[in-house]
């Protein structure tokens, strides 16, 4: 069902799989990249990623339940229902291609920040050694 809903951003997805299999939180492991990826909705999947792994137990109304009160309450309760593969297999691999593709997005943030830090500024050994490393990383996801 990930083709059907045009609108829904990636972070949305991450953030409705999530509601919907908590357990998924601990199929990723620390540090997360998309952490510092500036697209609306990272903290709030940043607070759901610690709630599910503080309470590896926590089901989808529980999890719920910790935003009651919340403005994102009603907007959390209707990604929860989102339809997503039944089979819990696949909403793994739904969830683990959808971080995937966050952190190209946070490699590609970082990348265009460099650049644009380099036009304004040279850049020092360590930022060159990064902007190396992110380019080097660039053309192998590309390559896969």
């Amino acid at each position: 069902a990930s083709g059907a809903n045009p609108r829904r951003s990636l972070v949305r997805t991450v953030i409705a799989l999530l509601l919907q299999q908590p357990s998924l939180a601990s199929a990723i492991e620390p540090p997360y990249l998309f952490a510092v990826l500036r697209q609306p909705g990272i903290p709030l999947l940043m607070e759901l990623i610690a709630i599910c792994l503080a309470r590896p137990e926590i089901n989808t109304g529980a999890l719920l339940d910790q935003f009651d009160g919340r403005e994102d309450h009603q907007a959390l309760t209707r990604l929860a229902l989102l339809d997503f593969p039944p089979d819990v297999e696949g909403l793994r691999h739904e969830f683990l291609d959808a971080i995937a593709q966050l952190n190209r997005q946070t490699l590609a943030q970082r990348l265009e920040e460099l650049l644009e830090r380099q036009q304004a500024v040279a850049l020092s050994a360590a930022d060159k050694a990064e902007l190396r490393g992110l380019l080097h990383s660039r053309v192998q996801l590309r390559d896969r």
